[in-house]
């Protein structure tokens, strides 16, 4: 008896018309404030700018601000950068009006053809998708880098399991609603990598 109930509530469930989850989650500004450039993905010019094989992700401040660096890898989920330093801490970059910021990342191909711009926070993207996050308010950066703080972090040399499925959603949820409240104060880009 208990299990042709069982059987009979799966069905139900199964025939049950639920809305959908979203793929993507609304973030506020996207380069709308422009307050840094596109992101791009570049070779390094000398062995000076990394310790390691390493490509750079680029951009350049438009206003004085603060960066963060986040990349969501396909077979792991969403991570913060640490570049070389590998700090438990989340790192910020800060950046002055008109100075070209390079971080380094673990080696891709730097050619134009493999990546392209996206406007999308996506929960579980097709591609690998790197993320700046530019704030000009130093307490919103703070509150950004705690939250940040609570994402697996990703070093040159090593990378973690990153947060995937229901746990990155909530993380991101709680990260648009930070970056609504502070939408004067905050600008993000990404770009996609086509490997």
């Amino acid at each position: 008896m208990t299990r042709r109930i069982l059987l009979v509530l799966t069905l139900m469930l199964a025939q049950t018309d639920l809305p959908a989850l979203p793929a993507n989650i609304s973030i506020p500004n996207a380069g709308k404030d422009a307050l840094i450039s596109p992101l791009r993905i570049n070779s390094p010019a000398s062995n000076t700018e990394c310790r390691v094989p390493c490509s750079l992700l680029s951009t350049s401040a438009r206003v004085d601000s603060m960066v963060f660096f986040l990349h969501y890898r396909v077979d792991q989920g969403l991570l913060r950068l640490s570049g070389h330093g590998c700090r438990q801490r989340t790192q910020v970059t800060i950046a002055r009006r008109g100075e070209v910021l390079r971080f380094a990342i673990a080696r891709v191909t730097a050619d134009p053809r493999n990546s392209s711009e996206t406007y999308d926070w996506l929960f579980e993207p097709e591609l690998d998708t790197y993320y700046a996050v530019a704030v000009t308010d130093a307490q919103i950066a703070r509150r950004i880098a705690n939250h940040m703080d609570n994402l697996p972090l990703q070093c040159l040399s090593s990378t973690q399991p990153g947060l995937q499925g229901d746990t990155l959603r909530e993380w991101l949820s709680n990260f648009a609603i930070i970056a609504a409240r502070s939408s004067q104060f905050l600008d993000w880009r990404a770009i996609r990598v086509h490997e």
